[in-house]
Order: C-alpha cells, then sequence, then structure tokens
C-alpha cells in the first residue's frame, strides 16, 4: 500500500513540477556557459591580446545568461512551478 502511495505522489509532483524538462534545460545552459568559456580561454579565432575577444567573450555570457533569466520569468509568470502565477510586478 505504501509503495503504490509514494509512486502516487511522486508522479503527481513530477507532472506538476517538470523536473526533468527544467533540469534539462538547466544543464544545457551550463553546457553552453562552459563551451563558451573554453573558447574564451583557448582563443582559437583571434590573437590573445585582442579586445575584442574579451567584449565577444562578456556578450556571449550576457546573452546566454539573459536567454535563461527570461525562461524562468516567463515559467514563474505562468505558474508552472508553483501553479500559481505570479505578479509581473514582484519579478
Amino acid at each position: 500500500m505504501l509503495p503504490a502511495v509514494i509512486t502516487t505522489v511522486a508522479t503527481g509532483l513530477s507532472a506538476n513540477f517538470q523536473f526533468r524538462s527544467k533540469y534539462v534545460n538547466f544543464a544545457l545552459t551550463g553546457e553552453r556557459l562552459k563551451w563558451v568559456k573554453l573558447r574564451y580561454e583557448i582563443r582559437s579565432e583571434s590573437t590573445p591580446d585582442d579586445p575584442k575577444s574579451l567584449e565577444d567573450f562578456v556578450n556571449s555570457m550576457e546573452a546566454i545568461v539573459s536567454a535563461e533569466l527570461t525562461e524562468w520569468r516567463e515559467i514563474l509568470l505562468a505558474g508552472d512551478i508553483t501553479g500559481k502565477k505570479v505578479d509581473a510586478s514582484k519579478i
């Protein structure tokens, strides 16, 4: 009886919170950030002293982080995480 209850609760939580898809997005963002950092560290596309490489690195990191924050904001506003919609003025 207890395993059936645990399974039912876990299934309900999983459906409501969509942990798997959110974790995949989180992991993908982390890998993108690592790739940008590695590309900057090896600087295979420019000379090491090129100031443009630092600017490109910062812009790439900002774009990735901004996209992730926008996605989380949309999730919060839709109420997908908690089941309750969030007031946009509080974010």
